[in-house]
């Protein structure tokens, strides 16, 4: 009994921590009317756990709300450790990048987002597509 107690304590202690994440980002976008869609949580091979965090449509933030949102993970103890954005479209007054940015804490977790960033008119505004959080 007690071999299964220890094998079983170390996966409360991440859902526990993953609902925190879960429910700071849900927080974020249900303060702007949003509901996203959060999936049940699924083991992944090496045995973590990742839920994926959707949209119906992609989800507009401005410039300051996507750094509200960086904020929130910094202070729950991520910090960006990669990311990219790849130039879809490159017109004189519009353009448009598809982008993923990653954030990692020193356990090991991860939280990805991925966004359409689109500059237009000198307004910056991201569309989130999916958030996928690993732990």
């Amino acid at each position: 009994m007690g071999k299964v107690f220890i094998f079983v304590l170390p996966l409360i202690v991440q859902v526990v921590e993953m609902e925190e994440v879960i429910e700071e980002i849900k927080g974020l976008f249900s303060s702007k009317g949003v509901e996203p869609i959060v999936s049940e949580p699924e083991k992944t091979e090496d045995g973590k756990l990742l839920v994926v965090i959707n949209f119906e449509v992609p989800f507009k933030l401005s410039d300051e709300e996507r750094d509200e949102m960086h904020e929130i993970l910094r202070n729950m103890g991520f910090h960006l450790t990669n990311g990219y954005l790849n130039q879809v479209n490159d017109f004189t007054s519009y353009k448009e990048w598809f982008g993923e940015d990653e954030y990692t804490d020193d356990n090991g977790n991860e939280v990805r987002v991925e966004y359409t960033k689109v500059k237009a008119n000198g307004e910056t505004s991201f569309y989130i597509h999916k958030i996928v959080a690993v732990f």
